[in-house]
């Protein structure tokens, strides 16, 4: 968190406490350690930037929010040689073994015949699907259940090279006469009538261009020609193009514009071609262009072999560039929620775009948990848990970072000031100059530990407020260098954030529930007195509860789980801060900055908001990516762009740009199974309209899901007449129902994004009629039935008398073979008592060492996910000193006992780590469900205790997929690393590791 000079932006969160650095991190530090001598050196060839330039930005932000698809994601290898998308907004690949369809969230390949390549495709209104393959060309039609069906076109009379012998189709194209296909020798017409045209060609033909109404290609050896009414006619000034490829041609306001392969870019008008000038111009040659769209703003996207992407405006003025794809990129097309797909030679990407978002991860040079940042002399600086990174700028304006100096230790936080960068870091607070040698460490200031949030006092000159684990350290700058001017001791505090109110008082948000006001002495190096903001404040919170100090617009505000209380004379009274305090869905979480135009920002760790002026109405910053959740902290640039720390990466946000416009989301089934009693499933009409009758159903099954490349996606469903309520939210695309009663039933599908905008439902309606045995005379047969049973029960009673004895030689029986279990039980207990902890009966560290090398094994072995809790008691040794270890063992035994009821039955495991620490082991459980668990985990253990107060865990949680060359000790480092920020970010929470 960065906070300027002259003023706080935001406030800082978390509240670290000490925690043995795990091993596996610290070996990776120290691999990173090793290296920064040089990174030195290659940052002391460039001189730091005079400290006025401070106020200028970095122009480089990063990349967009860039979606991957890999083999992992669909079930052809991935050998792709084109992309569309249609009315629906479903994406069709072409690639080696068919036509790719994504569609409802889900892949589907379409095998051809003699499993031959789609080489392109191209759909019209209808939804049909027309492909260009080998030896085939033909069209894809959609059936009511979701199937798709290929017609052969090419088998059509008139095929002066018979069917299924054309060779190679490169190209296909709609026109309002047919579908054009180009092949080695012919270009084909499949027209609207059923009849097939052929016209032969001088030289192979591999691209298709429309216009207007007319068609344009590029015949090798003559150059580029109009196809009209059967002849090929030579364009004026298209001769230059009988040895030059063309990636595209596109609609331009004063003609046409041909993106050329090798000489880059021209316009085609009425009365010739000639090369228009650009920022690269020929350049794009050894770039390679490769394929080029137009989108709806006008500006064009050209992609190349060399895995980039470049946009120019109307007027070639180039916009963006970046690095889209490690591999060639083939084939780029636009759908209609503001985002681009692109086939390449391995993957397929999808993005927002254009969009206000960038990032920087680690492929950008980045490494670990993601802290702070902060722009000085030119630079981003970084902190993460792994180090401090600083960027440097490569040829194509693109952020690199590279490790600097504290390689080996964490970083909270960041301040800069006229004469330094003050760096907040594990082992304490450093000054960072400009005029010192880049080989130079900082110099440290003062022997605080562990602080995390640096403050920049408004009422006192050259003084900054450092809040650490046990209170407060006050630096001074009296001349040339920053120095220790004091230390406040407020432990007790746990402070969670800070705002001074005048010169002499400051207000403390605290992670033990209320806040605090502290009151300095003249000369600001001591405490003179402290008071706790308790109820007749106007606030009552819990020990358990967090507070948070924030400021807008000249007021201050006390932050909690109950909302906004603002300060006015000693009191603190409730404040919707303009409908804020309802948007919020963690207000305790609540952080709040203002820009320099006005506008104020507000956010959680689950959402953004911002108030421009004048309107005063706060309003939702769209998180459009996965990567855009979990947001730990945000800071305004001097250009008014936010940077964002989430737990994806490092973000900006340029509120300059706009979102595109999306057409709204739309639920869709994509396909309907049903399956009748002794009959295979099939797929049904998802129209369900009327309502279908299903007789003798056994079981029936939903696919749904949202076409486009969103990912996020939740869904919730209910079935009327059968469900009550609403199923919760998931990722699930499918739903089943089995045996279901006669009646009436409605399905009903919603999805919403990552930003939680809900998109339109879809509903299927059916119904199923009664069988015989269930009308009225089947009821009637069954009582008479009932009667005669009732005689034959009379018989059976007279008999069991009769064999008595028997059963009663049998009960001897089952007693002696009861004896023997119990003696089975009693040496398993034995076993037992070996891996039991004595306090509290859970497994203790043996035992959990031998299960997880267990399930290590097991999950290595099925490449499924292995999910760790690491839970520890908040304070405790602080409880023990206060109420003794017998009180202390006490609440480990309570705590132990609510911790059992939350292990499902199952191969999960429950055991004590050591002291007041405990793990619990999830195996085949996800990242996101284990987090989910460990949430529902610490409000259950949110306890009263005997002798008053309460006490509160926090979870660290880890999830690992094994590979070869880790083993199970790496993920409870993980999740060790995990509790360390937990009890950093003020303790009772939970933090997440990294999955792997």
């Amino acid at each position: 968190m960065i906070v300027p000079w002259l003023g706080r932006i935001g406030e800082s969160a978390g509240n670290p406490s000490r925690m043995a650095t795990a091993g596996l991190i610290t070996a990776l530090r120290r691999s990173v350690a090793s290296g920064w001598l040089l990174v030195a050196g290659m940052i002391a060839a460039t001189a730091w930037a005079p400290a006025a330039a401070d106020t200028v930005a970095v122009k480089a932000a990063g990349t967009p929010l860039i979606t991957r698809f890999g083999p992992e994601d669909f079930p052809v290898i991935p050998r792709f040689t084109s992309i569309q998308v249609d009315q629906e907004d479903r994406v069709f690949i072409g690639n080696s073994e068919g036509v790719l369809v994504y569609a409802g969230s889900r892949f589907e390949n379409i095998a051809l015949p003699n499993a031959s390549w789609a080489r392109n495709t191209s759909s019209d209104q209808q939804g049909r699907v027309y492909v260009a393959s080998f030896d085939h060309f033909g069209r894809l039609d959609p059936s009511a259940g979701g199937d798709w069906h290929f017609t052969d076109l090419d088998q059509l009379a008139g095929n002066p090279l018979g069917a299924h012998q054309v060779g190679e189709v490169w190209d296909v194209c709609l026109r309002p006469e047919g579908a054009y296909f180009a092949t080695a020798s012919h270009l084909f017409l499949a027209r609207n009538d059923g009849t097939l045209g052929a016209w032969p060609l001088a030289a192979p033909v591999h691209l298709l261009f429309p216009v207007a109404n007319d068609l344009w290609l590029r015949i090798p050896g003559q150059g580029l020609v109009r196809f009209n009414d059967g002849r090929f006619e030579l364009l004026p000034g298209g001769e230059r193009f009988a040895d030059s490829s063309i990636a595209a041609v596109l609609p331009h306001p004063q003609g046409q514009l041909i993106v050329s392969r090798t000489a880059g870019f021209y316009l085609a008008e009425a009365t010739g071609i000639r090369p228009l000038a650009s920022v690269l111009g020929a350049a794009l040659s050894a770039l390679q262009a490769y394929h080029a769209i137009v989108l709806d703003d006008g500006s064009y996207v050209v992609v190349t072999l060399t895995g980039e992407l470049l946009r120019f405006a109307q007027d070639l003025a180039l916009i963006d560039r970046f690095s889209l794809s490690q591999y060639p990129v083939l084939q780029i097309a636009s759908d209609h929620h503001g985002g681009l797909w692109a086939a390449t030679d391995g993957d397929l990407v999808y993005l927002q775009w254009p969009s206000p978002w960038t990032q920087v991860s680690e492929s950008d040079g980045l490494f670990g948990v993601i802290e702070t940042s902060t722009w000085w002399h030119r630079r981003r600086w970084v902190g993460t848990s792994m180090g401090l990174f600083v960027s440097t700028e490569d040829a194509r304006g693109r952020l690199r970072f590279e490790p600097y100096l504290f390689a080996n230790e964490e970083v909270w936080d960041f301040l800069v000031t006229p004469s330094a960068l003050l760096i907040a870091a594990r082992n304490g607070v450093f000054a960072l100059t400009s005029d010192q040698p880049p080989t130079a460490p900082p110099t440290a200031i003062g022997t605080t530990t562990y602080p995390f949030a640096l403050y920049a006092s408004t009422q006192r000159k050259d003084t900054v407020y450092v809040l650490d684990d046990d209170g407060f350290q006050i630096l001074r700058h009296p001349a040339d260098h920053w120095i220790e001017a004091g230390r406040l001791a407020v432990a007790e505090v746990s402070a969670s954030s800070m705002v001074e109110i005048d010169a002499d008082h400051l207000l403390l948000g605290s992670n033990r529930g209320a806040p605090w006001l502290i009151t300095l002495s003249a000369d600001g190096r001591q405490v003179a007195a402290r008071q706790r903001l308790g109820s007749a404040s106007g606030l009552r919170l819990a020990d358990t509860d967090v507070s948070r100090v924030v400021t807008l617009d000249g007021n201050l505000y006390v932050a909690s789980k109950h909302g906004f209380h603002r300060w006015h004379d000693g009191k603190l009274a409730a404040d919707r801060l303009q409908g804020l305090a309802q948007l919020l869905k963690r207000p305790q979480e609540a952080e709040l900055a203002t820009a320099a135009d006005g506008t104020s920002y507000a956010y959680d760790s689950r959402s953004l908001f911002r108030r421009r002026p004048p309107s005063g109405i706060w309003e939702p910053v769209p998180l459009e990516s996965p990567m855009a959740r979990g947001l730990l902290g945000l800071d305004i640039e001097s250009d008014g762009r936010l940077s964002v720390v989430a737990w994806g990466g490092l973000l900006t946000f340029d509120p300059a740009l706009s979102l595109p416009q999306k057409a709204p989301l739309r639920t869709r089934l994509q396909r309907v199974w049903w399956s009748a009693e002794g009959a295979p499933a099939q797929a049904l009409d998802r129209a369900g309209h009327p309502p279908v009758a299903l007789d003798r159903v056994r079981s029936i099954r939903f696919d749904y899901g949202v076409n486009g490349g969103e990912r996020g996606l939740q869904f919730h469903s209910r079935l009327r007449g059968s469900d009550i309520d609403w199923s919760p939210w998931s990722t699930e695309l499918e739903r089943s129902f089995n045996r279901l009663a006669p009646g009436q039933y409605t399905f009903e599908v919603v999805a919403r994004d990552v930003a939680g905008e809900l998109a339109e439902p879809a509903t299927w309606a059916f119904f199923i009629p009664p069988r015989w045995y269930q009308t009225a005379w089947a009821r009637i047969g069954l009582y008479l039935l009932l009667a005669a049973l009732g005689g034959v029960l009379a018989w059976i009673h007279h008999r069991w008398r009769s064999r008595k004895l028997h059963r009663y030689a049998e009960t001897l029986e089952h007693q002696v073979a009861a004896h023997t279990r119990t003696l089975a039980m009693a040496n398993q207990r034995l076993a037992r008592i070996a891996v039991q902890d004595g306090l509290t009966g859970l497994t203790n560290r043996r035992g959990l060492d031998e299960f997880l090398q267990t399930q290590w094994a097991a999950s290595l072995q099925l490449q499924q996910p292995l999910s760790v809790l690491m839970l520890d008691v908040d304070h405790f040794k602080q409880y023990n000193d206060e109420h003794g270890h017998l009180a202390g063992d006490e609440v480990l035994k309570q705590l132990a006992q609510v911790l059992g009821k939350a292990v499902a039955e199952g191969d999960e495991l429950l055991a004590r780590y050591g002291g007041e620490e405990f793990v619990l082991v999830l195996p085949g459980t996800s990242l996101e469900n284990a987090i989910e668990r460990a949430e529902l985990i610490r409000q259950q253990c949110q306890l009263p205790t005997a002798v008053g107060g309460g006490i509160t865990v926090s979870i660290g949680v880890a999830c690992l997929v094994p590979h070869a060359g880790i083993g199970a000790e790496q993920l409870l480092a993980e999740a060790d690393a995990a509790l360390y920020r937990a009890k950093k970010h003020g303790r009772n929470r939970v933090e997440r590791g990294r999955a792997g």
